[in-house]
């Protein structure tokens, strides 16, 4: 009996998932009428961490996705499509940072700051360098010391 009652405590998420599922779902009906777009993208995302699995986390985004396809039309589906995954590439950029080494932060212990800034909304990553950068800044970033600039204007 053990032996099931371990395999399901294995399909519930983590108490980190739990709780960054009801932050995203407080996040999407606290903005939903300011910004409808960031709310459904973190609908998409509270899904994919609240399944048992990452299969049908998955799953039932991409089903959610095709709803609203069907509902609203290609154009907006993909826009919300776009935004959910301008944040996923973000964590994954984060998360790699946090499993680097070599980063200031990591050999002075406060990994911990990374992750604070990117969940408080305080920093963005570049999506075309891969760089974080604080979103008061954003815009000069764009402009002047986007690594990116350069490999564009070179080709």
């Amino acid at each position: 009996m053990s032996s099931s009652r371990s395999e399901h405590d294995e399909q519930r998420p983590s108490a980190h998932a739990a709780a960054r599922v009801a932050d995203l779902l407080q996040f999407a009906r606290t903005n939903h009428e300011a910004n409808p777009t960031d709310s459904l993208a973190a609908l998409l995302e509270a899904m994919r961490l609240g399944a048992p699995d990452a299969r049908g986390g998955e799953a039932a985004a991409e089903a959610a996705l095709a709803r609203v396809r069907a509902a609203v039309g290609g154009e907006i589906a993909d826009h919300v499509a776009d935004v959910d995954g301008r944040r996923r590439r973000a964590a994954a950029v984060v998360r790699q940072l946090l499993d680097d080494q070599s980063t200031i932060l990591f050999e002075q212990g406060r990994e911990d700051l990374l992750r604070q800034t990117m969940e408080d909304g305080s920093s963005v990553v570049c999506a075309r360098c891969g760089g974080v950068v604080p979103s008061d800044r954003w815009r000069q970033h764009q402009q002047y010391w986007c690594d990116a600039i350069e490999t564009e204007g070179a080709a």
